[in-house]
């Protein structure tokens, strides 16, 4: 065997068993990796979410806390509607080359914290995608090619199928509560579905939260080259509540959600405004982002290499240290994993939940969840409450794999509000 397929295999084997038992998902695996993000060329605030043979591109970007750059490569696997690796080779899904190097290195300009800035922007001329469905780039230092240090996700899809949909808080379990339930109807003209009760698969995703992802695969009647989803208790979501925000755009004066700002050798910290309990109030409507985050420094040129690095505390004032669960920060800075860099500490002294996250400057959406013992789904009813009025984003993807079809095309997106 040639070395280089031995090394794909060792690597590619290493991280399916570090990673890709659960789907991979995005996030970063090493602690001077921060703030990786997937941006749309036509809007960067926008999902990941790519049109194939559209023309445009993904950037992928992410920074290095480090005095010198590394040399650091990447990798396309193509994936299935779980986000496990496909059962298609390389050649099948990519034209051009595979395992290529981060071209687009940038340090940082007059900051506290020296790192380097990493972009890739794909497809490129070195890489353009064959396929629809869903896709992951593994980032690793070439030195070493089995230690993954940082996962991107995002899907590229086709417009085969139609997806009409709508939100109403008339569900089937409550009425103007604590829920919002979606009917959608799926239209085939240009994509022809022989059996869609077996054929098709739908995801459904609220604010871009993987842990209430929800799946579809029987329709609850077909017309003519339709399949309608309606009164179906999994398009049930829990309405949540709007996320709270913060900004740290300077140094000189408090921002949004701030209460002060020092700075303790070599950095600046910032207290947020301890959070209050929100499940027992009124509705308070406010116009946030659905979860996301954008880098900013106020004076800067460049947002990517001249925000600075500040050590951001946040509080929670709570009288239960809560034995049964845990309170987690959500949000995309979190990458909505639950694990121990958003898991809320519960502090006895001040009867507070305390976490402290090294965050880059700008402005930031996010929420605390509460997740039970073994449990793996968040829930904003104890914190913050669920109220029908919140203005949720839901995006839904159409994913076909006929009979004798080795991977899930993704024929179809809609996303609603």
């Amino acid at each position: 065997m040639h070395p280089h397929s031995v090394l794909f295999l060792f690597f590619f084997g290493f991280h399916f068993l570090c990673n890709g038992q659960n789907g991979y998902r995005t996030g970063t695996m090493h602690p001077d990796i921060k703030t990786l993000r997937i941006s749309n060329e036509s809007d960067p605030h926008q999902l990941p979410l790519l049109e194939l043979g559209s023309g445009r591109q993904l950037e992928i970007s992410f920074d290095e806390l480090a005095s010198d750059p590394d040399r650091i490569a990447y990798r396309i696997v193509h994936c299935d509607a779980e986000w496990m690796p496909s059962r298609i080779s390389e050649m099948e899904y990519l034209d051009g080359f595979n395992n290529n190097p981060v071209e687009e290195i940038t340090p940082a300009f007059n900051t506290f914290t020296p790192y380097y800035h990493y972009s890739v922007r794909l497809p490129d001329d070195r890489v353009n995608f064959k396929l629809s469905g869903n896709y992951a780039v593994l980032f690793y230092k070439e030195d070493s090619p089995d230690e993954v240090i940082a996962t991107a996700c995002f899907s590229v899809y086709e417009n085969g199928i139609r997806i009409r949909g709508g939100v109403t808080t008339n569900t089937d379990i409550d009425f103007n509560k604590a829920h919002q339930q979606l009917s959608l109807t799926l239209n085939w003209e240009k994509t022809p579905v022989s059996n869609p009760a077996l054929d098709l698969k739908l995801k459904v995703t609220q604010n871009n939260r993987r842990d209430t992802e929800i799946t579809l695969k029987t329709p609850s009647r077909l017309g003519v080259k339709e399949a309608i989803y309606e009164h179906n208790r999994n398009l049930i979501f829990e309405a949540g509540n709007n996320f709270r925000r913060f900004e740290i755009v300077s140094n000189k004066y408090r921002g949004m959600g701030v209460d002060n700002i020092r700075y303790l050798a070599p950095l600046y910290h910032v207290t947020l405004t301890p959070d209050q309990e929100r499940s027992n109030r009124n509705y308070y409507y406010d116009q946030d982002q659905n979860g996301r985050y954008v880098i900013r420094q106020s004076e800067a040129t460049d947002n990517d290499t001249e925000a600075d690095y500040y050590m951001v505390h946040f509080a929670l004032d709570y009288n239960n240290p809560l034995i049964e669960g845990t309170i987690y920060l959500n949000g995309d800075f979190t990458y909505g994993r639950f694990d121990d860099a958003a898991r809320m500490i519960y502090n006895f002294d001040t009867r507070r939940f305390e976490q402290s996250l090294l965050l880059k400057q700008g402005h930031y959406n996010y929420q605390y969840l509460f997740v039970p013992i073994n449990g793996s789904r968040g829930s904003a009813s104890l914190i913050e409450g669920n109220y029908f009025e919140t203005e949720n984003e839901y995006l839904i993807k159409a994913y076909y794999r006929p009979v004798g079809e080795r991977y899930d095309r993704l024929v179809g997106i809609a996303l609603i509000k």
